[in-house]
Order: structure tokens, then C-alpha cells, then sequence
């Protein structure tokens, strides 16, 4: 079965839908046999020059490029936790408009530690998947999904440790 490519309106002619359904029927028999180039087939056309392989990897890029943003902006905030009178983050608490340092204690520290580990892991994922998506030859797209993976996880291991210690604690983490 030829698959159309390039634009198009995205309405499949009735000759289209009868060899599209008599394709997923035979797939269906063997469904081993799903490659890439059946599921272009399904999903429709797409744009010249882009597989689905490489819209994939670009939309992956983007998400991790709009993921790592806000685990560097939710690292350096300083309202992880609000209460009666001012806020607190990682670095700083403050109280009625005046901000201070916070002292460091263990659960704090690893919290920190946790959030500076998933930024660096993101900032470095996603070099890695640019330079996927910039150079053909290179190939390293589950070590990339690997990297992203451990950024978030430190990401969510840093916000339990933080919720955790806000629920013993009381409202500041440390004061």
C-alpha cells in the first residue's frame, strides 16, 4: 500500500480507507510486523523531510526544554510554602517583606541537592537531545530518554522530601 505524502487535506478517499482497514486487518494477524513505516501510514501524512521517528524527538526536545525551565525556576523560588505572613523556598524565607537565609539542615540540604541534580540533568538532556535532532549519525535517544528520566525523578524525590517535612514540621522548613 503507497501512502500518500506531503500535504493534503487530511480526508482519506474511500479507496484509501478500505486499503487503510485491509492493512490493520493483516497487521492484526501479525502484529510483530509494525514498523515505523505502518504507523505513518495510520497516523496520516507528515510533513516533508519529517519521519515520525524525528517529530517525535523534536517533540520530546521541546517538552524537555519546557520541563527543565521550570525545574530551574521552581529551584530558585522562593514559595515552596506559604503561610500566615510570608513564604519559603530552598534559600530564603521571609516574613512580612523581609527575606533571610535559611539554615541548613539535613532533609533541607537534600532536597537542595536533589533540585540541583534534576536541573543539571535536564540542562544536560536536553544538549543531548539537540544534538540528536542536529546530527544524523548520532544515535543515543534512550540514553537521552534515560537522563531526562533521572531529572525527574529527582525532581519528584526533592518535592516528597520537601511536602513530607512541611507535614512534620509545621509550617517553615527551618527557622
Amino acid at each position: 500500500m503507497a501512502a500518500r505524502r506531503g500535504g493534503g487535506s487530511g480526508i482519506l478517499p474511500h479507496r484509501d480507507i478500505v486499503s487503510l482497514l485491509s492493512h490493520l486487518w493483516a497487521l492484526s494477524k501479525n502484529p510483530g510486523e509494525l514498523g515505523v513505516s505502518h504507523i505513518g501510514v495510520i497516523l496520516g501524512s507528515s510533513p516533508p523531510g519529517m519521519g515520525v521517528k524525528r517529530s517525535l524527538q523534536s517533540g520530546g526536545t521541546m517538552l524537555g526544554f519546557l520541563a527543565n525551565s521550570f525545574i530551574v525556576l521552581s529551584t530558585a523560588s522562593n514559595y515552596w510554602i506559604r503561610y500566615s505572613g510570608g513564604h519559603s523556598g530552598l534559600w530564603q524565607e521571609c516574613n512580612e517583606g523581609i527575606c533571610s537565609n535559611i539554615p541548613c539542615d539535613s532533609t533541607l540540604a537534600v532536597t537542595r541537592a536533589c533540585m540541583v541534580l534534576a536541573a543539571g540533568c535536564g540542562i544536560m538532556g536536553l544538549v543531548m537531545g539537540l544534538r540528536l535532532l542536529c546530527s544524523e549519525g548520532y544515535s543515543r535517544g534512550q540514553t537521552t530518554c534515560a537522563v531526562f528520566f533521572i531529572s525527574g525523578f529527582c525532581f519528584l524525590l526533592a518535592d516528597m522530601i520537601m511536602q513530607s517535612t512541611d507535614a512534620i514540621s509545621g509550617f517553615p522548613v527551618c527557622l
